[in-house]
């Protein structure tokens, strides 16, 4: 559990309590405590029993079911290495969003899902993301999605953005 105040980042565990200045703290052991306390991260390096990691061909990425599932297939492809939410993304990070795609797809027909026509992909535009680590959604069908999942999950609303108009973005040249 972490509580953050104005001056001292307070990190409890088991056995201690740690008082931190985040002020006099590097940038890189800002990083490693986010790190060691983002849920996604535990996942991706399998420290959460509960959530089993679905088969993956690639070692950067993994996925796993999401635990509110929005649609009858709902994946999260997740970095292994921690990264901000989709807002962080640059030109460079193309190629990982078209791999975490790929994983996507490839979950989808490795459950018996192959209608690649009736899938949703996207990314929860901040503050409207619940957990800071880019994880990209994978729904499928799209077509059965509840009412509230169709209004979580609106096709490029001011919360969700999916991967095709990211990718338009990217390519005339907007940065996220």
């Amino acid at each position: 559990m972490c509580i953050i105040s104005v001056c001292t980042l307070f990190i409890f565990t088991k056995r201690s309590h740690i008082f931190l200045c985040p002020a006099k703290l590097s940038k890189d052991v800002l990083k490693v405590l986010k790190a060691r306390l983002c849920v996604f991260c535990r996942i991706a390096r399998r420290e959460e029993p509960g959530t089993a990691l679905l088969p993956c061909e690639d070692e950067d990425l993994v996925c796993f079911r999401d635990i509110k599932p929005g649609a009858p297939h709902h994946y999260l492809v997740v970095p292994v290495k921690h990264m901000g939410n989709c807002k962080t993304l640059k030109t460079e990070h193309i190629p990982l969003v078209k791999r975490m795609m790929e994983v996507g797809k490839a979950v989808l027909q490795k459950n018996n899902f192959n209608d690649l026509n009736d899938v949703r992909m996207g990314f929860h535009w901040p503050p409207f993301c619940s957990i800071a680590h880019l994880h990209l959604h994978v729904l499928a069908p799209a077509s059965q999605l509840g009412f509230l999942s169709r209004i979580y999950y609106r096709i490029n609303s001011y919360w969700f953005i999916t991967v095709s108009v990211m990718q338009v973005s990217f390519a005339v040249g907007f940065q996220l």
